[in-house]
């Protein structure tokens, strides 16, 4: 029996996008498109490419809403796909043909070659350049529960589960239409930042200004490791990079002394009592 394969897509105002998105994604023997409210055309491609829309409320990144979509999907192998994510043609035959292959094993992620676009150009240099690796397809059986957390915190493998990464061919990888121009990096950064605190306390960790400092050196040293200032493209990354990193630790540290004082108060109210 041939492995079948649900797409999701999450929009918001994507109509751009959209269109070229869901062709590239004809290989998927479902397509869901979650849309958040967009005011643009968004539902209207997504129907007449034959994607069964769903509606949900907005949300500040589509992590949050990926357990909602995979609740309503018909079949356990999951494609995740941005708006602004080209996949290149012939990729699905393969993907399908490594599922294949893995049928009646415990594979439960595969990682797909993707390259970060700024101004429609793939990135060289820098951590965001040449081919890097994506999380595109799970097995919703086999992983742990999607928690909605940031930068795909939280997909894991259940025990006894594997990830596997799908081979690059020559030049062959997922186009992330990242952004035109750096003041689109700042605003994305933006609007994903008030979700930093929450994101990492999560992970088990507790901020500290030691922490903050080494994660953001270690940032340039891979930044530079990887001949940032070859391109003042990555150079203008870089520097993106730094600021976000900052502003995460910054969000992280007023989450947690939000939550401190909150239990304070709680005790407080519970002495009086």
């Amino acid at each position: 029996m041939d492995v079948k394969l649900s797409g999701i897509v999450v929009t918001f105002n994507e109509a751009r996008f959209l269109p070229e998105t869901l062709r590239r994604l004809s290989f998927c023997d479902e397509l869901i498109v979650v849309d958040l409210g967009s005011q643009d055309n968004c539902v209207d491609i997504a129907r007449q490419a034959g994607a069964t829309v769903l509606h949900h409320e907005w949300v500040r990144f589509g992590e949050q809403v990926r357990q909602f979509a995979i609740d309503h999907a018909q079949y356990d192998w999951i494609l995740f796909a941005d708006p602004d994510l080209y996949f290149p043609e012939g990729i699905g035959e393969r993907l399908k043909g490594l599922l294949q292959a893995c049928e009646g094993q415990e594979l439960a992620l595969v990682h797909l070659p993707i390259f970060t676009c700024f101004g429609g150009k793939p990135l060289l240099y820098g951590q965001k350049g040449g081919a890097r690796s994506y999380t595109a397809a799970i097995n919703r059986r086999r992983i742990e529960p999607i928690r909605g957390l940031l930068h795909h915190r939280g997909l894991a493998p259940l025990p006894g589960g594997f990830s596997l990464g799908l081979l690059r061919k020559d030049g062959e990888g997922i186009l992330h239409l990242w952004i035109n121009s750096i003041t689109d990096a700042y605003v994305k950064g933006r609007r994903y930042l008030p979700n930093e605190g929450e994101s990492r306390h999560a992970s088990g960790k507790r901020f500290s200004w030691r922490g903050a400092v080494i994660e953001v050196l270690k940032s340039i040293k891979l930044d530079l490791t990887h001949a940032v200032f070859r391109d003042r493209r990555a150079a203008q990354v870089m520097l993106f990079q730094v600021w976000y990193l900052w502003n995460a630790n910054l969000a992280w540290r007023r989450f947690e002394r939000e939550l401190a004082k909150a239990k304070s108060s709680q005790i407080r109210m519970k002495d009086e009592g």
